[in-house]
């Protein structure tokens, strides 16, 4: 699932549909539990995309460095 801007799971048309109809027939306890899950979701999603980064980061990091390495030895 990818993580457009501003675009999460709670937000997701289905998802507001799904908890409307569990309101409705009285299932307000599942509705939370649903928001709960999404919520969650959500929120590795974000931390999948930090650690993305990181890495990313972290390769290009040791890409130059090894860089260096070879200049400054060759």
């Amino acid at each position: 699932m990818d993580m457009e801007a501003g675009k999460t799971l709670t937000n997701e048309e289905v998802i507001r549909e799904l908890l409307d109809l569990l309101k409705k027939n009285a299932m307000k306890e599942q509705a939370n539990d649903v928001f709960e899950i999404c919520s969650y979701v959500d929120g590795l999603e974000k931390k999948i995309d930090s650690m993305t980064e990181e890495l990313t980061n972290m390769q290009n990091q040791i890409k130059e460095m090894q860089e260096d390495t070879l200049v400054n030895n060759g």
